[in-house]
């Protein structure tokens, strides 16, 4: 690769010298997302069981990102590459990706004022500060800002970059992952308008090497109930294909306290921000009761209800977050060796509550008229 195009108007080709640019190739297995050797040689033909063909280590998807200067010279070139096995016909995605060195990180508007559909919603963590550690010596009072809920995420150089992102993260298919099996979830931001029923699969079968053969069901069941807690409330997160090229990126997100009225709320104001009723960060779940392999009112998922509002004119609405709060899903769940897994649900529905408009007609004007007083002169 060129470092400067400039370059080649008084070079030969062979002449380029390749030690001007970082390259960075880092391959990704494709179930699991994590980091592996590149394969080296044309994919493998494997014949199964069943008669099908399958290649293995092939190119799913590639990713190419190059970081450049400010004026235009590139200094470093990364290939991140998917790599898995297909059957037959698929479709291979390239993307390209250009970054420049140095620039701030540019937030996505998610609308001004109003929220637009399908852009995340901005969300935020209570932040008290004392007056006395502010310089204000003797005062007792203390001051409310918002904290943006911030993704830290891990690089490629294993070096943590905070995104101070204030979105609100929900499970998104797939695997579940703990801090135990050191795996991830795909996740996605909560979308303005956009009703979701997702979730995840949790295996639950490695506890089965903690677990004594005396230990009753409930305790188990209240074991299984912190795992689940756990995932719901701090999951260790993995992007989703679209937000980060499919490759992986682990990331922790903290859940919100607060959501914006506006996508635009100063996070100093705290009339601009509403609180969540009933979050999940302050109220633990019911303790379920187990017996001989069921588990009742077991904490299976979460329910979330955000109500806005259209505000102005009739013609260009802008929608307003008035309010939202978060509710447990419970249910019985029967657990049968070898099969411990179970379904983390979270359900996300948008209500209107706009009030129905009024069309208000003015009132017909009416004429004051004052003649002269002389005005039918010489008639009267």
């Amino acid at each position: 690769m060129v470092k400067n195009s400039k370059m080649l108007k008084n070079m030969k080709l062979n002449e380029i010298s390749r030690e001007d640019i970082v390259s960075i190739v880092i391959c990704y297995e494709q179930n699991t997302n994590l980091p592996i050797l590149c394969p080296t040689t044309t994919p493998n033909i494997i014949i199964n069981s069943s008669n099908k063909t399958i290649c293995s280590g092939v190119p799913v998807s590639v990713h190419l990102k190059m970081t450049y200067e400010v004026i235009g010279t590139i200094n470093q070139f990364e290939v991140h590459a998917l790599i898995g096995s297909v059957t037959g016909t698929f479709t291979q995605k390239y993307e390209v990706e250009f970054v420049q060195t140095n620039a701030s990180d540019v937030l996505p508007m998610s609308g001004n004022p109003g929220y637009l559909i399908g852009r995340p919603i901005i969300g935020a963590k209570i932040n008290v500060t004392d007056l006395s550690s502010l310089g204000y010596l003797g005062n007792t009072g203390s001051v409310t800002t918002m904290l943006p809920t911030s993704n830290m995420m891990l690089s490629i150089k294993g070096v943590k970059q905070q995104l101070s992102n204030g979105v609100w993260n929900i499970l998104a298919g797939g695997s579940c992952g703990t801090v135990l099996q050191g795996r991830g979830h795909l996740v996605e931001p909560i979308r303005f308008g956009e009703d979701v029923y997702s979730g995840c699969t949790l295996s639950l079968s490695f506890l089965e090497q903690f677990t004594r053969p005396e230990m009753d069901w409930t305790t188990r069941c209240v074991q299984y109930q912190n795992i689940i807690w756990e995932n719901l409330l701090n999951p260790i997160g993995i992007t989703n294909e679209e937000d980060r090229k499919g490759l992986g990126i682990n990331f922790m997100s903290n859940k919100p306290d607060l959501l914006a009225i506006w996508p635009v709320s100063k996070i100093n104001r705290s009339s601009e921000w509403v609180p969540i009723q009933n979050l999940i960060n302050n109220n633990f779940p019911t303790t379920p009761r187990g017996l001989n392999g069921y588990c009742y009112q077991l904490l299976i998922g979460q329910e979330i209800e955000i109500q806005y509002a259209r505000f102005g004119s009739m013609i260009f609405p802008q929608n307003q977050i008035i309010g939202a709060k978060c509710n447990y899903i419970y249910g019985d769940v029967f657990f049968m060796k070898p099969n411990f897994n179970i379904e983390i649900t979270q359900r996300v529905r948008f209500t209107d509550v706009t009030p129905l408009a009024e069309t208000r007609e003015k009132l017909r004007p009416y004429f004051l008229v004052r003649l002269p007083s002389d005005f039918f002169y010489p008639f009267a």
